[in-house]
């Protein structure tokens, strides 16, 4: 074998081993994941759909046992849950079943939270209220919420992320939730900052939606005002 064969051959198992899946770092694994959710959108127009597979893809890229993502509807501007993925089903039906006016959904002495960033809150549970204020049932493990904090980067049963998702507008059309971190700890920023890119993502998909109800529903008001008149 010649030398420059040699030198070939050495680059190709140097590239080989560089450049294989498994050698994958965490970021180029976030980043497969959104191109692998990206390709769905682009295939799909169902919203539940593409939102199922958003909740998937944090599930399996992201350190998240239990991933929602809501929306604020077109009509009533109430949001509410449209996808929850690792929750018990007890906990899952009573996500679908919760709606939040805007003065709800932003309510810190309710809800107490730390901004993390413009995007991004972190709701603990050490200061909610006990008893009927505090939505139980909606929760896998509602008996484990009374738990105290033994260490600043664990995350509790009742505590979550939520990453907000907004229009052009700037108003919050959705918002990203994430909680029980496989390893039980406070997820990092670099974590944080993926999933505020992933809302950035979602933002056109959920406007889309939006505008195609208001539009839908504004030629249903025409032609029941045209009949009527």
């Amino acid at each position: 074998m010649s030398e420059h064969s040699k030198i070939v051959k050495d680059l190709e198992k140097i590239l080989k081993k560089n450049y294989s899946e498994f050698s994958l770092t965490e970021n180029h694994k976030i980043i497969q994941g959104l191109e692998r959710f990206l390709r769905v959108e682009r295939q799909k127009s169902n919203l539940a759909f593409v939102l199922h597979e958003a909740a998937l893809m944090i599930n399996r890229v992201f350190p998240f046992k239990e991933v929602s993502i809501g929306m604020r509807g077109p009509i009533d501007g109430l949001y509410r849950y449209i996808e929850v993925l690792g929750l018990s089903p007890t906990a899952k039906s009573e996500h679908m079943k919760l709606r939040y006016t805007q003065t709800e959904m932003f309510d810190f002495e309710k809800y107490p939270a730390f901004k993390i960033s413009r995007f991004t809150d972190f709701r603990y549970s050490d200061d909610q209220p006990t008893g009927s204020q505090i939505e139980r049932k909606a929760f896998s493990r509602p008996s484990l919420l009374s738990l105290q904090r033994n260490s600043l980067e664990e995350m509790l049963e009742g505590d979550y992320i939520d990453i907000y998702i907004f229009d052009l507008k700037d108003q919050i059309i959705g918002w990203i939730e994430v909680a029980q971190p496989r390893d039980g700890k406070i997820p990092s920023m670099s974590t944080i900052r993926w999933l505020e890119f992933l809302a950035l993502l979602i933002s056109p998909i959920i406007e889309r939606h939006v505008n195609e109800i208001k539009t839908a529903e504004s030629l249903s008001t025409s032609k029941s005002a045209i009949s009527h008149a």
